[in-house]
């Protein structure tokens, strides 16, 4: 009988153990691809999630179209829309611009003194088609509601959505009734919206 030291038999205890780090090796190895199998995906989709909600941009705008010959970026949108599509008057300034809610996807919102007012109501009504301002209970607004259109229409072809650009114009909170009196009224603001429809 061959002496245990010199034989070629492999004890069933390191059998076992190399089985079992096999084993082990494999389960980790399965593990492991499992994890990223289920972690890339959920870190691309949380990553772009976040990368949308910090950029201020809307899937729907990210192929828009002038006329169907000029691209527009989704930039755009994300800060002063009026001076994209027109030059801004000095008298306009920007406070902000943020993401809208349903069919309003952007809106940017700007302040005009009371001694400005004037021009920049001539200015949307004649070169925007917005109605002129009239005093309704308690501000001035638009008569009957009526928006100018800043832009023609955008088609987003990817989506087959039409997108609008108007913009109106209205007061603070003020009891004077008067245009006359529009240079003692501390601010007017000009709202542009970017609607889908």
């Amino acid at each position: 009988m061959p002496h245990p030291k010199t034989s070629n038999y492999t004890p069933i205890g390191v059998m076992l153990s190399e089985s079992n780090s096999q084993n082990c090796s494999t389960s980790l190895f399965k593990n492991i691809l499992d994890f990223l199998y289920f972690f890339i995906p959920v870190t691309f989709w949380i990553t772009a999630a976040i990368m949308i909600s910090c950029s201020g941009k809307d899937s729907r705008l990210e192929s828009l179209t002038v006329d169907s010959k000029k691209s527009v970026s989704s930039e755009v949108f994300s800060g002063d829309i009026f001076n994209y599509f027109f030059e801004k008057p000095d008298a306009l300034k920007l406070i902000g611009c943020k993401q809208g809610q349903g069919q309003v996807l952007f809106e940017a919102l700007y302040c005009v003194q009371g001694k400005n007012a004037v021009d920049i109501e001539s200015l949307l009504t004649e070169q925007f088609l917005m109605s002129p301002l009239s005093f309704v209970c308690c501000g001035w607004e638009p008569e009957d509601g009526k928006s100018g259109i800043l832009t023609e229409e955008f088609h987003n072809e990817s989506t087959g959505e039409f997108i609008g650009v108007f913009v109106n114009m209205y007061s603070q909170e003020t009891l004077l009734n008067k245009r006359s009196e529009w240079r003692n009224i501390d601010s007017f603001f000009v709202r542009v919206e970017v609607v889908s429809f």
